[in-house]
């Protein structure tokens, strides 16, 4: 845990993975196992919020706490919901939002370093290895193609 939350990443990348172990030391600690509710309104329009708040501010750097206020459920029950939902935690979506809006920027002329900028990554390597994991090529690669 400790190395995970040394490496660079989001505040929310890191607040999902403390909040993933907790759970997970909770529930082998724990004598009786929590029962899980189903999946209810609340938690479907909880969950359009939550990827709203994301998909709205792809540039900032949420914190699960924000996250989980803005959707009105709790941020254990928020990151169960996404990965039943969705496949993917919270922090997946918000990169993907951060890697299109900087792919947006780079087609309008911006350079990479102020797209990483713009769009909440922390330097430009960090757009270069989340462009190059989504879309199979690197950031300068893409401008290439762009211009031919």
């Amino acid at each position: 845990m400790h190395i995970a939350l040394e490496r660079p990443s989001t505040r929310l990348e890191q607040d999902e993975q403390l909040a993933e172990w907790l759970g997970t030391l909770i529930d082998r600690s724990s004598a009786t196992r929590a029962r899980r509710s189903g999946l209810n309104p609340r938690d479907e329009r909880g969950l359009r919020q939550a990827c709203d708040y994301l998909g709205d501010r792809p540039e900032h750097n949420v914190g699960l706490d924000e996250l989980a206020a803005a959707a009105g459920i709790g941020k254990f029950r928020l990151i169960r919901l996404f990965r039943q939902r969705t496949g993917l935690p919270p922090h997946a979506l918000q990169v993907a939002h951060r890697v299109r809006a900087a792919r947006r920027l780079l087609e309008a002329g911006e350079t990479i370093a102020d797209a990483a900028a713009a769009t909440g990554f922390a330097d430009q390597s960090h757009l270069h290895r989340h462009f190059q994991r989504s879309l199979g090529l690197t950031p300068g690669e893409y401008i290439r193609r762009l211009s031919a």
